[in-house]
């Protein structure tokens, strides 16, 4: 019997792989929610055939991260999304000798900002990126930090004025008490000439129709953007290689 790791589930050109990790599922399914949002944008022509690999207790284990890269790439994927901050850490390593097309979470961020081609405000020196409710807010810190981005993070009296309460009501699903907070905290980053705030899942956070949302940018939609763009570009080429051989059949 040929195990299922030796086996290719998945046979398209523009099949995705992605591959958990973290101290938990959150970063994950907040992926996966992103990915749906931003295919089903695309209308019913893109259809992304998917695999998971993810085991919580491995991301400190990086052999252990490269034997789920491996397995799905053996199950077809020729890109694989990295969704949890944290694996920054070993991207070098997991994207060297690869055989997919590797996207991280960080990365579809920064990449995102400089797309916005943002400019200082208020006579600031660099563009300001505030941090709000990330998990992983080294590894962003750190990389904003290189791209040439100015970090501002909330003040001792923010955090435990607006965003661990703001945290305890979600927790006892007060949305409104959560919302309120939220808005508040984003308010006093952007106060201080900031051009975005970054924050897990803040489009659920805020009504969709919240004019805070243009300041705000989820790291798992930049990243699920990220990922359709990929797979676009691979129908293209796939279907222009088609073409090209019916041409040259006639």
């Amino acid at each position: 019997m040929q195990s299922l790791a030796s086996c290719q589930l998945l046979h398209y050109p523009h099949s995705v792989g992605v591959l958990g990790g973290g101290f938990h599922s959150v970063p994950t399914l907040q992926f996966l929610k992103r990915l749906r949002e931003a295919t089903a944008a695309e209308g019913d022509l893109l259809r992304i055939p998917l695999v998971l690999c993810g085991d919580p207790n491995a991301s400190h284990h990086l052999g252990a991260l490269i034997q789920q890269r491996e397995f799905l790439e053996d199950a077809g994927a020729k890109c694989i999304a990295l969704p949890c901050p944290s694996s920054l850490r070993w991207f070098t390593c997991l994207d060297s000798g690869s055989s997919a097309k590797l996207l991280n979470v960080v990365d579809s961020l920064v990449e995102e900002l400089h797309r916005a081609e943002l400019r200082p405000l208020q006579g600031a020196a660099r563009p300001r990126i505030g941090i709000l409710t990330c998990q992983g807010l080294e590894f962003y810190q750190e990389k904003l930090e290189q791209e040439g981005f100015e970090v501002v993070l909330p003040d001792k009296a923010s955090k435990d004025r607006l965003i661990v309460p703001a945290m305890a009501a979600l927790e006892r699903r007060d949305f409104q008490g959560h919302r309120s907070l939220i808005r508040v905290a984003i308010h006093m980053l952007l106060v201080n000439a900031v051009n975005r705030v970054i924050g897990d899942d803040l489009t659920a956070a805020l009504w969709a129709d919240d004019p805070l949302l243009l300041q705000c940018i989820d790291p798992a939609n930049s990243l699920a953007k990220a990922t359709v763009n990929w797979a676009k570009q691979q129908i293209q080429t796939h279907d222009i290689k088609c073409r090209g051989r019916r041409a040259c059949d006639l």
